[in-house]
């Protein structure tokens, strides 16, 4: 098991309104302040989760949508700003990361939601990086309200169906008041590595140091199907054991049979044994970032 190292500090940066991306130089003997990525639990941060209606025009303008048919293997939304400091140290690795894996089937679409940039700066950064992908211009920040992003420099990586493998830093060269002439965890080339292989990630979540997006994550009316919410659960949560010729006495890998077992599911979600794990938490967090128990939200569904 693997502690997050997780503070509430952190979570206080990350629904904050503040723009920290910039170092904050040491006055009056005081200590520069310094964050860098840190790990959170895939189950508190959506992963696993399917992600949709991700639409809208491109600086180029044309449009962009997630739900349009593709073959792409993976797909990486990029949050991006034309003004962010991290955001700028970032674009460059993006570009280098774009070229590498479009080669192998994987999709990239920058994302700028920031109200403040303007067309010409947006294209600047567009042309000096070489960004391939669409870039998509979110103003209004409707994509980063459904993406429930924390910062600007934050990416999301889905697989071939629109599921949330990964989310957060890019890696941990760069965070606020710091950068490292190399990274040492390159968290979303190593997820990226992992879909690629048919592998969960190592690493599913963590936070992203950038510039703060005040978004208000007003929860959406939605209808909760097998497809759409139940199934990505399951597969999650449950079919790792419950599969024909798995450890567990039954499967749980169709329509059918979670419908045939319905009751048993409710019953062993009230009662916390399942998924199985048995490891102390600390009040309503866990400090365990491959905690296997279920998000409050996913009991839910």
């Amino acid at each position: 098991m693997v502690r997050t190292g997780k503070t509430k500090s952190v979570w206080v940066l990350a629904i904050g309104t503040v723009c920290l991306a910039s170092a904050i130089a040491p006055r009056g003997g005081q200590q520069q302040i310094r964050i860098a990525p840190e790990q959170v639990p895939g189950g508190e941060a959506g992963i696993g989760r399917l992600v949709a209606g991700i639409a809208g025009p491109t600086i180029d303008g044309g449009s962009f949508s997630l739900a349009a048919p593709t073959d792409a293997k993976a797909t990486v939304i990029a949050l991006t700003d034309a003004s962010c400091p991290v955001c700028q140290r970032y674009a460059p690795t993006l570009a280098r990361i774009e070229e590498k894996y479009q080669k192998m089937g994987v999709r990239f679409v920058f994302v700028n939601s920031s109200s403040a940039d303007d067309v010409s700066d947006i294209k600047r950064v567009i042309k000096e990086n070489g960004f391939d992908g669409p870039y998509v211009w979110d103003p209004l920040k409707g994509i980063a309200e459904q993406l429930h992003a924390t910062t600007t420099a934050e990416v999301f990586l889905l697989d071939s169906k629109n599921t949330l493998v990964y989310r957060g830093a890019v890696d941990d060269q760069y965070g606020i008041g710091y950068n490292k002439p190399e990274p040492q965890n390159n968290y979303l080339t190593d997820a990226i590595d992992s879909l690629l292989n048919g592998q969960r990630p190592q690493v599913e979540a963590t936070t992203a140091p950038g510039c703060i997006l005040a978004l208000d994550h007003v929860p959406m009316e939605r209808k909760v199907t097998y497809y759409d919410q139940v199934s990505r659960i399951m597969q999650r949560n449950c079919v790792v054991c419950h599969r024909s010729g798995g450890v567990a006495p039954f499967a749980l890998d169709t329509y059918d049979k979670v419908e045939n077992f319905k009751g048993m599911i409710d019953n062993v979600l009230d009662r916390g044994v399942m998924p199985p794990w048995f490891a102390e938490k600390q009040g309503d967090e866990s400090p365990w970032a491959n905690d296997r128990t279920l998000s409050v939200q996913d009991k839910k569904d």
